[in-house]
């Protein structure tokens, strides 16, 4: 498993405090795209979100082990319970060889999860939307930064 790098330090649990992601609205999809490159993937979001809370996972699409080794930082839930738990959206006849789907939102407040879709942008839709067919996720708690 590839490590953790703490970027700032938080006090007590994490997630703390809610981040801003309103300047991540309307930016268009790009595959494997990265906040800053003129478009942005749904991992790449994740990732961002993660960053600006405080807690940097390495991007499987730059690092060695890939989405395998990223997959390790996290623990399945049965509800979001958490700031920046991941959602696995999982259509019918849309899942991968792992049985999970190719598509993450995650959770930014408690009733919102940042999103976003091929041929599309980066949208807030109410978590309520997309609860029915998710799978939930969230970092497991010895990874978290102390």
């Amino acid at each position: 498993m590839g490590e953790i790098q703490k970027l700032s330090a938080l006090a007590g649990s994490f997630p703390t405090v809610e981040v801003e992601y309103q300047d991540m609205l309307e930016t268009p999809f790009i595959l494997n795209g990265r906040w800053g490159s003129g478009g942005i993937d749904c991992l790449g979001v994740a990732l961002e979100i993660f960053r600006r809370a405080g807690l940097g996972l390495p991007d499987p699409i730059r690092s060695r082990g890939g989405l395998m080794a990223f997959a390790e930082f996290f623990e399945r839930v049965p509800e979001p319970d958490h700031l920046y738990d991941l959602i696995n959206v999982c259509p019918e006849g849309q899942r991968s060889a792992l049985g999970l789907s190719n598509h993450l939102s995650i959770v930014i407040r408690t009733d919102r999860a940042l999103s976003i879709r091929v041929k599309s942008r980066v949208i807030a839709p109410p978590l309520s939307r997309i609860k029915a067919r998710a799978q939930f996720f969230r970092v497991k708690p010895y990874c978290l930064p102390t």
